[in-house]
């Protein structure tokens, strides 16, 4: 499809040069026509970019949450949840849309967008996921939705530096290493088993 065309067009430019060095002719040429293709499709730059973060953010939100629905162990299930998110958070990708967000805010408004998608929703999804293991058991909480919580910061506090300093991607062995560590640290708070009732 010709949105489709567009919007990946419009993506490899975005990330390569940023939002305020992208220009419509360029996106169209890389596209293969001319601007009123883009027009036709997108009102302005502006429409264009929300777009784009739209698509960006709203593939991996599905992905993740899924994960929470798999009829798995809940230790499984919060393992490959906390494997995704830290993948995600530490790559070089997120750095990128990390830094085009933060460049536009106050010309373009897709920081509610990204919070709401990559933050708010998985947090009340993981507040679903630890409601249901509540009420069999299966876990020692008072509140699920601080447990969602804390679960979201201790993944997105796995020593990100690394990332923003050097530039450098990180290797599958790391990503497990640390998602490990989150669930033990869950495991120690909570008491998330692999099935067992708590106080079998």
């Amino acid at each position: 499809m010709q949105r489709d065309k567009i919007l990946a067009a419009a993506r490899k430019q975005f990330f390569d040069f940023g939002y305020f060095n992208t220009t419509m002719s360029g996106i169209a040429a890389d596209v293969g026509g001319s601007k009123s293709v883009i027009w036709s499709h997108f009102k302005s730059k502006e429409e264009l970019f929300s777009a784009v973060i739209d698509r960006e953010t709203l593939g991996y939100h599905d992905r993740v949450i899924a994960i929470l629905k798999e009829d798995e162990k809940p230790f499984e299930v919060l393992h490959r949840f906390a494997e995704a998110i830290i993948e995600r958070m530490i790559s070089s990708e997120t750095l990128i849309l990390r830094r085009l967000v933060g460049s536009v805010l106050g010309h373009v408004s897709v920081g509610d967008m990204v919070y709401q998608r990559l933050v708010r929703d998985m947090e009340s999804a993981l507040t679903a996921f630890y409601a249901r293991q509540k009420s069999v058991g299966v876990v020692r909480l008072g509140c699920p939705s601080q447990a969602a919580s804390l679960t979201i910061a201790l993944c997105a506090g796995s020593d990100q530096s690394h990332m923003l300093w050097t530039n450098q991607s990180i290797d599958a062995a790391v990503v497990q290493e640390r998602s490990e560590r989150v669930i033990h640290v869950l495991r120690t708070l909570y008491g998330v088993s692999d099935g067992t009732r708590s106080g079998d």
